[in-house]
């Protein structure tokens, strides 16, 4: 994201990564994203806790991935009809 910073429209962060924490990705971007780049949460432990958390680190949406898979990719296709998106 630093070394490409136009080249996203959508981030996806899972917050338990092999090397350090989604966390950290999630803090990261909520300085480097422009206001028309997305950033969401897809996790296993979407607890309200970790919603709370997110939703804090300024992400827009937060998803588990066992049971908001379907609203997960409905939101994808949803951003993919924004006009002015590119690709």
């Amino acid at each position: 994201m630093r070394e490409n910073p136009d080249s996203w429209q959508l981030a996806v962060v899972d917050l338990f990564l092999r090397e350090g924490s989604g966390l950290g990705v999630l803090a990261e971007c909520r300085i480097l994203r422009r206001d028309d780049q997305q950033v969401v949460v897809l996790s296993n432990h979407a607890s309200e806790d970790v919603r709370a958390r997110a939703r804090r680190l300024g992400v827009d949406a937060v998803f588990d991935k066992a049971s908001e898979v379907d609203e997960f990719l409905e939101y994808c296709a949803a951003l993919g009809r924004r006009p002015g998106l590119h690709a």
